[in-house]
């Protein structure tokens, strides 16, 4: 999303001066966890041109090629992008603790290193890592002979690890 001519597949409007283009453009999506599921681990690929917050149910979970402190409908990016970087996804991962089964909303805020940019642009994709509550646990089989004892589990009980102590 954007505009520039960078390949984008929705445009968004700069504002109604040319010269004078709105600094920040704000983008927000709702999705939904599944009731049984919980998600451990967040991977964001982010494409933006120039700066980007982005924001999951309200609490800020990072910033790219922006500043410290707080941040307003005037900050500005650091660094204007350019070239290559303009179509870049830069990886962040992340554990969270703030998304949760049902509706979520995903925001992210693009800002410009200045007001006459050329062009604008944004991308997202995230991936959560994480389990199903209700999923069938693996059969544990115990057996003991001469004094020994061994646990053991189906092979295709994957993501299981046995704990031992004296």
């Amino acid at each position: 999303m954007g505009y520039g001519g960078d390949g984008e597949q929705t445009s968004v409007s700069y504002g109604p001066n040319a010269s004078l283009k709105y600094t920040n453009t704000y983008f927000r999506r709702a999705f939904v966890v599944p009731a049984d599921t919980f998600i451990t681990n967040l991977t964001f690929r982010l494409v933006r041109d120039d700066g980007a917050v982005v924001w999951l149910n309200g609490s800020e979970m990072y910033r790219s090629n922006m500043p410290n402190g707080v941040i307003t409908s005037t900050t500005l990016a650091l660094l204007a992008i350019g070239n290559a970087d303009e179509q870049t996804f830069f990886v962040t991962m992340m554990g969270t603790t703030n998304i949760h089964p049902g509706t979520n909303i995903l925001a992210v805020e693009i800002h410009q290193q200045a007001g006459n940019s050329s062009d604008l642009g944004f991308d997202l994709e995230v991936d959560g890592d994480g389990y199903i509550f209700n999923a069938a646990l693996p059969v544990i089989i115990p057996s003991g002979t001469g004094g020994q004892f061994q646990v053991a589990w189906p092979a295709n009980a994957s993501g299981y690890q046995l704990y031992w102590s004296a």
